[in-house]
């Protein structure tokens, strides 16, 4: 394995962890744009909406250069360069590699987001019958925490099919072979 190929695999499974975060801002985006728009009365509500939008056009931007412009990347930070050695011994395949960077991502998230979950289910349960609270809580904060687990629980569940989106394709592998 090159230099090249290495950070070529590591720039990808960083893509990965922002094509996560991708999906992270959506039911946020979605929930903050129906609720402000039915609660807020002004600018205040389009601003937010905005600043998630603005991020998520971020997280797509530097996922798009991450995955799919890792050659360039690697051009211009010179990432390859200055290695006393030319060839790394590592017997793992690249789709091995994504295959681990998927399933780690969404142990990840789901971990995260199961305790998140819990507390929020239990406050909706709850229902707003503390006296110190003068609304019931909202069911969005619910579904947004559903939908993480459920991304994290796809991300596991379609890891090879993830991981065959970013094989390299038949030029590159005959290049690989002939060296």
């Amino acid at each position: 394995m090159t230099p090249r190929s290495l950070f070529t695999i590591i720039l990808k499974a960083l893509g990965i962890f922002f094509v996560k975060d991708i999906v992270l801002v959506l039911p946020q985006i979605v929930s903050t744009f129906y609720f402000t728009k039915n609660t807020f009365q002004g600018g205040d509500s389009y601003w937010l909406v905005g600043v998630l939008v603005l991020q998520l056009g971020f997280y797509i931007y530097i996922s798009y250069f991450l995955l799919f412009r890792t050659e360039k990347l690697i051009n211009l930070f010179h990432l390859d360069k200055g290695f006393d050695e030319e060839l790394f011994e590592l017997n793992i395949s690249s789709e091995a590699v994504y295959i681990i960077a998927s399933v780690v991502t969404g142990l990840f998230l789901i971990i995260t987001e199961i305790p998140v979950l819990c507390q929020c289910l239990f406050d909706f349960l709850e229902g707003g019958g503390s006296t110190f609270r003068n609304n019931s809580p909202a069911i969005s904060f619910v579904i947004i925490s559903a939908v993480k687990i459920i991304a994290g629980l796809l991300l596991i569940g379609e890891r090879s099919r993830i991981a065959s989106l970013f094989k390299p394709k038949k030029k590159e592998m005959e290049e690989e072979e002939e060296s």
